[in-house]
């Protein structure tokens, strides 16, 4: 905690609960330790701003910020680097978990962001190469005309007509719920 004073609003906290803490004062060229009273809203404060403070420090290491007379851009570059210090923070942070002493150092900031530059002005996978291309297959079409099943005609049948025919060999062939000639037309190729 800072031993300065310092002003703070709060519409959750108390105006004082009762907190002190010890702080060393000179008075008169001698230290001596006092007791100060600390509201509530400045402990919970020093609580939970440490992770921004680190943060803020991280940011004004290594910044992409430019100057610029645009707010939007201001905002975008600040966006950019909280993104990138929080990146570095989970990396750092899932290398610990790992546990593994025998791993290497994880990256200092500066190299992270330098291997995540690199990674991202790095050369694009090259696009997988095309599938074969397969030859048209025969496919069943309808006419408004009606003409002689081909299948049924070679097997003797020659009274059977029907509206569908093989687009790929043009040749008529019956297809119903109990006879598909069109199948065993091909299939027999």
């Amino acid at each position: 905690m800072d031993s300065r004073e310092v002003t703070m609003c709060s519409t959750v906290h108390a105006a004082f609960s009762g907190r002190t803490v010890r702080r060393k004062v000179k008075q008169a060229g001698v230290w001596q330790t006092k007791t100060v009273p600390v509201p509530d809203t400045v402990v919970d404060y020093n609580r939970s701003m440490g992770g921004v403070d680190v943060s803020d420090a991280l940011i004004g290491y290594y910044s992409v910020r430019h100057k610029t007379m645009k707010w939007y851009k201001t905002f975008f570059y600040h966006f950019l680097d909280i993104a990138v210090v929080n990146s570095f923070i989970l990396h750092k942070e899932l290398h610990k978990m790992r546990g593994d002493p025998s791993r290497t150092k994880p990256h200092t900031q500066k190299s992270f962001r330098e291997k995540l530059a690199a990674e991202m002005i790095g050369e694009v996978p090259s696009t997988p190469p095309p599938l074969p291309h397969h030859h048209s297959y025969a496919c069943p079409n309808a006419t408004v005309l009606k003409r002689y099943c081909r299948n049924c005609s070679n097997a003797g049948n020659k009274t059977v007509k029907t509206p569908v025919y093989c687009t790929k060999c043009q040749v008529p062939l019956c297809m119903t719920a109990r006879k598909n000639c069109f199948l065993a037309w091909h299939s027999s190729d």
